[in-house]
């Protein structure tokens, strides 16, 4: 199989309309491509939503294409380890699985996403460049987690990184200027930066369980916060 045509058939699965869809599979049967081979490269996906018990609608009773296009159609995923968003550092229980990097990138490629939770993964400390793609990305619950390295997701509007370990911002942080709804409750935080002086479009922020002890007079000011829990 041509990586080219692999990659061709699948961008027009990624659209999910149905006549693009019918000539993907049309174009891999004529290519001699079986729709295992198209799938295989997601078998690591299928294969960690079946171990955390959120599998695609009927997944075993389909056949591999109906998978695929249930793949591509997906808005949402939520998958998650028990853990605890304990005030102590002994309450806060993370589960030591790792996810790779293989495995966050496929996610770059679920297109129709408009919702990430990924939660309780303590080995978790980064989120590829590759999530910029996520056009349509509008939650993204990253709670009890390492995260170190966010890249900036301009479509995201409201992002939860309670029980990451911070001790200071994240500086990616500050373009994420469209936000509405921004939590970080949970952490080690000491200060409220500056920068949120430029989120304008801020309803909701949550720092509750930090070291803040000071909160700027501008921050009230925001013209479209609502809610403050600090």
């Amino acid at each position: 199989m041509h990586e080219d045509d692999r990659i061709h058939i699948i961008e027009l699965l990624q659209t999910t309309d149905k006549t693009n869809i019918q000539l993907a599979f049309t174009l891999a049967k004529g290519l001699g491509i079986s729709p295992e081979q198209l799938a295989e490269p997601y078998q690591e996906i299928f294969t960690f939503f079946y171990k955390h018990n959120v599998l695609l609608p009927h997944y075993k009773q389909t056949t591999i294409e109906e998978q695929l296009q249930q793949l591509f159609r997906l808005k949402h995923i939520n998958f998650h380890t028990p853990y605890s968003f304990g005030k102590s550092a002994k309450q806060r229980i993370r589960s030591k699985e790792y996810i790779r990097q293989s495995f966050l990138d496929k996610l770059a490629t679920l297109t129709q996403l408009e919702s990430i939770q990924i939660m309780g993964f303590g080995r978790l400390k980064a989120i590829p460049d590759s999530w910029q793609n996520l056009t349509k990305l509008r939650i993204l619950d990253l709670r009890g987690n390492n995260i170190q390295y966010l890249p900036v997701l301009t479509s995201v509007k409201q992002l939860f990184l309670d029980n990451n370990d911070w001790t200071t911002w994240n500086e990616s942080l500050a373009q994420f200027t469209q936000l509405r709804d921004l939590r970080l409750n949970h952490n080690r935080l000491s200060e409220i930066p500056d920068f949120l002086q430029n989120f304008l479009a801020l309803e909701r922020l949550e720092l509750e369980d930090n070291r803040i002890e000071e909160v700027p007079n501008w921050l009230r000011k925001l013209p479209k916060l609502r809610y403050l829990e600090v």
